[in-house]
């Protein structure tokens, strides 16, 4: 029993402090059928955090991926190349953006996908 709530602290407190972003990062939240999505832009990448009820419903066998993240811009759409960080998904290489711009993230719960497109600002 010892080992369990130490075991469990020691996941909540990482996964809290992994969830927390820094003092004036911009936060962007998304909602699809299954999932809830929440993304900090960072200057060249993004971190994808899946959030809600059902990522958290989810079993540690059948838990929620993200399977393919695409930029989209007037003019260009790019599939992006992105880490799993554990607890959250890192985003790399996105283009750089002088305005508004989209995120198409696929994500998956067992044999469900999930399409969540959210508007992004770039940071100044």
């Amino acid at each position: 029993m010892r080992f369990f709530c130490l075991t469990s602290m020691i996941f909540f407190i990482n996964f809290a402090q992994a969830q927390i972003p820094k003092p004036g990062d911009p936060e962007y939240f998304a909602s699809g059928r299954l999932i809830t999505l929440r993304i900090v832009p960072k200057d060249a990448s993004a971190e994808i955090y899946l959030v809600g009820k059902e990522a958290l419903k989810a079993s540690w066998k059948n838990q929620p991926k993200v399977v393919s993240v695409t930029y989209i811009k007037p003019g260009l759409r790019k599939v992006l190349e992105f880490d799993d960080q554990g607890t959250f998904f890192r985003v790399k290489n996105m283009p750089a953006a002088s305005g508004p711009f989209e995120l198409r993230v696929d994500t998956r719960i067992q044999d469900e996908i999930d399409e969540i497109t959210v508007e992004l600002v770039p940071l100044k």
